[in-house]
């Protein structure tokens, strides 16, 4: 059992790294109308750095955190539903996956609730 769920565990981690690429997109297609190309190109730079400094250091950690905390959920959620499956309808075992399946449930909604929170009060001071 313990094997079973390592190698579930390491599928799902080396997965994690298995993503298409991005493509840039052009943000300010009507540049060019009365521009030259060098105030064109200084344009779309303002335009991407923008953003870059919209989110603090603090932020960032917590996100993460919460990012790798709803992960961790899921993964139990997934675990308690393997538990569940392999019981054989033992009392115990079935105890103990719903048990597992509840506090991933409550885990991530904590997770989503803390994410929100983060973002509200973010929003709110600016």
């Amino acid at each position: 059992m313990k094997t079973a769920l390592i190698a579930v565990f390491a599928i799902i981690v080396m997965s994690m790294g298995l993503t298409s690429p991005s493509h840039a997109i052009d943000l300010n297609p009507n540049c060019s109308a009365n521009l030259t190309a060098a105030e064109c190109k200084l344009l779309k730079e303002d335009d991407l750095n923008k953003d870059k400094g919209s989110k603090n250091i603090v932020q960032q950690v917590i996100f993460a955190a919460l990012g790798i905390l709803g992960g961790i959920a899921v993964i139990m959620i997934v675990v308690g539903g393997i538990k569940f499956a392999v019981s054989g309808g033992d009392s115990a075992g079935v105890s103990s996956a719903k048990s597992t399946i509840m506090y991933a449930v409550i885990g991530l909604i904590v997770a989503v609730a803390g994410g929100l929170i983060v973002t509200t009060v973010v929003n709110f001071f600016g």
